[in-house]
């Protein structure tokens, strides 16, 4: 369970499924990160070790599921905002299979 505490340790670099993901700016290196600092950063490494915890440790069908349903259900991506502005679109989030 991740919660607004949880630390964990960075490698500052992930390989998955052969893609290399990292972060855009020095952040440091490997080393002990919190959630508060995946979110003021936006560290790519700690998106993805995040994502890895809603699969149980792994980036698999579950952890994407879980993901996908909450971008879509709480941050309502692929809909439209409501506001009344032009030309206002719902965009395309592709549905989970």
């Amino acid at each position: 369970m991740v919660t607004p505490t949880t630390t964990f340790y960075d490698p500052a670099h992930w390989v998955i499924d052969g893609f290399n993901i990292t972060d855009i700016e020095q952040d440091g290196g490997p080393r002990e990160q919190s959630i508060a600092t995946i979110l003021s950063l936006s560290l790519n490494t700690g998106a993805t070790w995040m994502l890895m915890q809603m699969g149980g440790g792994q980036i698999d069908n579950k952890a994407v599921g879980i993901w996908h349903n909450y971008m879509v259900d709480k941050y309502r991506l692929g809909q439209p905002t409501g506001i009344e502005q032009g030309y206002e679109a719902a965009g395309y989030v592709r549905q989970q299979t």
